[in-house]
């Protein structure tokens, strides 16, 4: 079976960047490299435009953590007022790299072609705070935000996604 072109073309830039494989570096280096690549093989302008992103601090298991809102459009048809389910996501990188920046691209993409509020959450990272951390602080704001959909979304439906670690 031959390699998807898309996925070729990562494993290539990989070689090409001459970084040690992640395992060989510190937390700090790999959560470095993580975002230099996920924010520098993007262009600057977002590839899926959504109505509003608001950053907010949301509680999680051991006090305030970042997260981020983006709403669809009402008045562009992609969305109803009122009607909006909200999804909560948590990025990959093995609890121990990914934040807000290097998921945006997904939030948005949820968001939009979702037709939902989603919420990128930004959990905290090991080895600063080891597991179950990150799944204490998911847990949480799933809790926090199950009893706020009418502010988040609108009606009673909430989802959680996520990428790798944090699905």
């Amino acid at each position: 079976m031959p390699l998807d072109p898309e996925l070729a073309g990562l494993l290539a830039l990989l070689a090409r960047s001459k970084q040690p494989p992640v395992h060989q570096l510190t937390p700090q280096q790999a959560r470095a490299n993580f975002r230099d690549l996920a924010l520098g093989s993007r262009p600057a302008d977002p590839a899926v435009p959504v109505a509003d992103v608001r950053d907010v601090s949301v509680p999680g298991a051991d006090g305030a953590l970042d997260a981020r809102v983006y709403r669809p459009g009402v008045s562009d048809g992609t969305a109803d007022a009122g009607t909006l389910p909200t999804v909560l996501l948590f990025h990959g990188g093995g609890w121990v790299f990914g934040d807000l920046d290097t998921h945006d691209p997904m939030a948005r993409a949820l968001c939009v072609h979702g037709r939902a509020v989603v919420v990128s959450v930004a959990y905290r990272l090991a080895p600063e705070a080891p597991f179950p951390a990150a799944v204490d602080d998911a847990l949480a704001v799933t809790r926090w935000a199950g009893g706020r959909l009418d502010e988040l979304g609108g009606d009673d439906r909430l989802a959680v996604a996520g990428d790798s670690a944090g699905g």
